[in-house]
């Protein structure tokens, strides 16, 4: 079974992690794995966390949605960012 899957819901492509993969191991999927792209929302079913890829950190949406869990070691996003150069 693949530890992601992408998908695209209008205009802009999410990640969804599988059901057993942490926080922690998306952090490092996200790392090496060039199928993951800088604007990606990234969600991860395991823990309940949902983010964004800036650059080279997935960035959670805790700010955003009032979640009291900081999915470290995520970034705590304080601005959304959408790159517009794609993969």
């Amino acid at each position: 079974m693949s530890e992601f899957t992408v998908s695209e819901i209008d205009g802009q492509r999410v990640v969804t992690f599988a059901a057993d993969v942490s926080t922690g191991e998306a952090y490092d999927l996200t790392q090496w794995n060039d199928e993951i792209c800088d604007g990606d929302v990234l969600s991860v079913p395991a823990e309940g966390v949902v983010g964004v890829m800036f650059k080279a950190w997935p960035t959670n949406l805790e700010s955003f949605v009032g979640s009291s869990y900081l999915g470290l070691p995520w970034w705590n996003a304080q601005i959304f960012c959408r790159s517009e150069s794609g993969c």
